[in-house]
C-alpha cells in the first residue's frame, strides 16, 4: 500500500518510461525509456526518447530525445534541444540547442548553441564563464 502511495506522484508514458523507480517522488517521464533507470531520485522531468535515461541524480530537467541522456549522479541539470547535455554528468549545467553536449565533470555552466563541438570553451556564449571573468575585472579596479 505505502508504496503505491510513492510511485503514485510520479507520471510516466511510454515503453520502459521511470521503469526502475522503486522509491522516487514528483519525477515525470514522457518518451519511450525516459528516466528508465531513475530508482530513487525525485523532481527529475524527462520529456524524450532516452531523456535523463541513466539519471539518479535529481532535479534535472530534459526536454527533447536523448537529452542527459548520462547525466548519472548530476543534479539540477537542464538541457532542452535533441541530444543536448549528452557529455553532462555534474552539477548545474545548463545546455540549450540541438546537440549541445556540454563538458564531463563541469559545474555551473551554460551552454547555448547549435551542435556545438564538445570540447570546453568551444560553446558559441558561456554565461559562467563570463561571469567569472566580470567579478575577477571587478576586484582588479
Amino acid at each position: 500500500m505505502v508504496r503505491q502511495r510513492i510511485i503514485s506522484k510520479n507520471h510516466a508514458v511510454g515503453e520502459n518510461a521511470l521503469s526502475s523507480n522503486t522509491t522516487g517522488n514528483y519525477n515525470c517521464a514522457f518518451g519511450d525509456y525516459a528516466l528508465s533507470q531513475n530508482t530513487d531520485s525525485t523532481y527529475d522531468n524527462a520529456f524524450g526518447l532516452n531523456a535523463l535515461y541513466s539519471a539518479i541524480g535529481f532535479g534535472n530537467n530534459g526536454f527533447g530525445s536523448e537529452t542527459l541522456m548520462f547525466v548519472g549522479l548530476g543534479i539540477e541539470n537542464t538541457a532542452i534541444g535533441d541530444f543536448a547535455g549528452d557529455n553532462v554528468d555534474g552539477d548545474y549545467n545548463i545546455c540549450i540547442g540541438a546537440g549541445v553536449g556540454g563538458n564531463s565533470g563541469e559545474n555551473n555552466a551554460i551552454h547555448i548553441g547549435d551542435h556545438l563541438p564538445d570540447d570546453p570553451g568551444a560553446s558559441a556564449c558561456s554565461l559562467a564563464e563570463l561571469m567569472v571573468r566580470r567579478r575577477l575585472a571587478a576586484r582588479l579596479f
